[in-house]
C-alpha cells in the first residue's frame, strides 16, 4: 500500500521518474525495509531512478505539495550510481510492541476479526435473512393454519350441536306433522262430506223438481186425454138414443178404441 501511495504521489508530482524495460514496465522505486502486514513506520527511505531531475530542494517541495496529511517527506538527496542504495545503507530499525504482543499477532488478530465480521455480515444479508424470511413465513402459516383449525373446530362443535338438538326435537316435530296432517285429513273428510251432502241436497231437490215436473206434465196430458175421451163419449151419446145400457155399451167401447196402453197411462 505504500509502494503504491508513493507511486501515484510522485506521478503527480511531475517527477520524471524512469521505468522499467518489458511489456509490464513499472516505476523504479525500491524500499530499504518493506514494513510488514500490520506494521507501521515513523520514517521510511526508498531509492528512485529518474530520467531528469530539478534541484532536491524543487523535488521535495512539489512532493509534500500532493502528499496526504500526516505524510511527509522530510529529504531529497540526488545519489550518484557508486553510492550505496537505501537497502544497503540501512543496517537497523526499532520496532515497538504494544501490550508486550506482537504487532503482526495483533494485525492478523484484527484482519481476522474484521473478515469475519464481515463474513458474518454477508451470511446474515445471503443466508440469515432468507432463512429467517423463510421461517417467519412458515411461522405464520402454521399460526394461520392453527386459527383455521380452531375455527373449522367450533364450527364443527357448533353444528353437531345443532343436529343433535335437531334429532332431540324430530320426534316432537313428527308428532306436530302428523297431528297437522290428521287435522288437515278430517278438515278435507268434513269439507268432502258436507260437499257432497250439499251436492246430493241439489240433486235431491233437482230430482224433486223434475219429478213434481213429471208429474204436473201427467196430470194434464191425464186432463187431456179425460178431455177428448169425454169429447169422444159425449160425441157418441148425441148420435145414439142415451140410456143406461147404450152408455154402458158406449163407455165400453170407447175404451177399447183408447186402449190398455193410454189408460194406464
Amino acid at each position: 500500500d505504500v509502494m503504491r501511495y508513493f507511486q501515484k504521489a510522485i506521478r503527480r508530482a511531475g517527477i520524471d521518474i524512469a521505468y522499467s524495460e518489458g511489456f509490464h514496465p513499472h516505476p523504479l522505486i525500491s524500499f530499504a525495509a518493506p514494513l510488514g502486514v500490520g506494521i507501521t513506520s515513523d520514517g521510511e527511505y526508498f531509492d528512485i531512478v529518474v530520467n531528469s531531475s530539478d534541484t532536491s530542494k524543487h523535488s521535495l517541495e512539489v512532493l509534500n505539495e500532493v502528499m496526504a496529511e500526516g505524510v511527509e517527506v522530510v529529504s531529497y538527496k540526488r545519489l550518484l550510481d557508486s553510492d550505496a542504495k537505501a537497502m544497503t545503507a540501512v543496517a537497523a530499525a526499532d520496532y515497538s510492541r504494544l501490550f508486550d504482543l506482537d504487532l503482526q499477532l495483533l494485525q492478523d488478530a484484527f484482519l481476522t476479526l474484521i473478515a469475519v465480521f464481515s463474513l458474518f455480515l454477508v451470511a446474515s444479508y445471503f443466508l440469515f435473512n432468507p432463512a429467517r424470511e423463510f421461517l417467519r413465513k412458515r411461522q405464520e402459516t402454521i399460526k394461520n393454519d392453527i386459527e383455521t383449525a380452531e375455527k373449522n373446530k367450533k364450527e364443527a362443535i357448533t353444528t353437531k350441536e345443532e343436529y343433535e338438538n335437531k334429532l332431540k326435537d324430530i320426534d316432537k316435530e313428527a308428532q306436530v306433522i302428523l297431528s297437522e296432517a290428521r287435522k288437515k285429513a278430517v278438515e278435507n273428510e268434513n269439507r268432502i262430506i258436507a260437499n257432497a251432502k250439499e251436492e246430493a241436497a241439489r240433486i235431491i231437490e233437482r230430482a224433486g223438481v223434475e219429478a213434481d215436473l213429471e208429474k204436473k206434465k201427467a196430470v194434464d196430458d191425464m186432463k187431456k186425454e179425460m178431455i177428448s175421451i169425454a169429447s169422444i163419449m159425449a160425441g157418441k151419446v148425441v148420435s145414439a138414443s142415451i140410456d143406461t145400457t147404450v152408455q154402458e155399451s158406449l163407455i165400453e167401447e170407447t175404451l177399447k178404441e183408447m186402449g190398455d196402453t193410454t189408460w194406464v197411462s
